[in-house]
C-alpha cells in the first residue's frame, strides 16, 4: 500500500492540507489520517479536498477509497469523524462553563440525518 499512500501523502502535502499523522489501522487497507486543526471554514475545506484527493488518487492507481463507516460486513468498520474544540488562544476553552454539557445537547437529533442503511448499521 505504500506505493499508493506515499503518492497520496505527497499530493495532499502539495495541496496544502496539514496532516498531523497517519498510521495503518486494523482492517486491510484501512488508514487513519489526522488533519491538523484550524479555523472552522478552512478545516471544512481541507476535509472536502482531502476526501476528493484520496478518492481520485486511489482510483488512478486502480483502488477504490471509501469513507463509508462499514463497507464490508466481515471487516472492521471505519469512522470518518470530526473533533471540534472551540477555543480562543488567549482564553480557556469557550465551552468550559457550567453549561458545557449543552454543547452536545442537540447531537441525538442529528441521528435523524442518518437516513441510509449503511449509516444505521454502525449504530446497531
Amino acid at each position: 500500500m505504500e506505493h499508493v499512500l506515499g503518492a497520496i501523502r505527497q499530493q495532499i502535502n502539495e495541496a496544502g492540507i496539514p496532516i498531523e499523522q497517519s498510521n495503518p489501522e486494523y482492517a486491510p487497507g484501512q488508514v487513519e489520517v489526522n488533519i491538523r486543526y484550524g479555523e472552522a471554514l478552512q478545516s471544512a475545506d481541507n476535509v472536502v479536498m482531502f476526501r476528493t484527493l484520496v478518492k481520485q488518487l486511489a482510483h488512478e492507481r486502480g483502488y477504490l477509497a471509501t469513507f463509508m463507516p462499514k463497507p464490508f460486513i466481515d471487516q472492521s468498520g471505519s469512522g470518518f469523524h470530526t473533533h471540534y474544540s472551540p477555543i480562543r488562544s488567549w482564553q480557556k476553552p469557550i465551552l468550559a462553563t457550567d453549561s458545557s454539557a449543552a454543547s452536545c445537547a442537540g447531537c441525538p437529533a442529528l441521528l435523524r440525518q442518518a437516513r441510509f442503511v449503511h449509516d444505521w448499521n454502525r449504530l446497531a
